[in-house]
């Protein structure tokens, strides 16, 4: 895999501006997969709401693009997920559908992000 520098971000993911992004971690596949993982932190709730719809729409074009041309990638884009925790965006690519939805709950669970006292 390969990490994204913030100008490769905005392009990978169009309709993603950079005025959105606070932090933002993005690593892709160097092998021909559609194998990814992302975390966005944006800059309030109202662009965390643009940069999932951005996530979701360049999911389903990538699907869309592998339903034709690799059946096996299509399998893997069908199991993609987004997860959506504050101002984080998670975007998880992974070889079995879900497991990378997963594991980011099992460790936002394990340090009790979401919960309150």
């Amino acid at each position: 895999m390969e990490e994204l520098n913030a100008a490769q971000i905005m392009e990978h993911y169009s309709g993603v501006p950079n005025a959105d992004v606070s932090s933002a971690k993005v690593f892709v596949s160097t092998d021909g997969s559609a194998r990814e993982f992302s975390i966005i932190e944006a800059n309030n709730s109202q662009s965390a709401d643009s940069i999932q719809t951005a996530l979701s729409s360049y999911c389903n074009e990538l699907a869309e693009k592998y339903r034709v041309e690799n059946a096996e990638e299509y399998e893997r884009l069908r199991g993609y997920a987004i997860r959506r925790t504050r101002n984080y965006v998670i975007l998880t690519i992974s070889d079995s559908i879900r497991t990378g939805n997963q594991v980011v709950d099992s460790y936002l669970d394990k340090i009790n992000y979401d919960k309150r006292s």
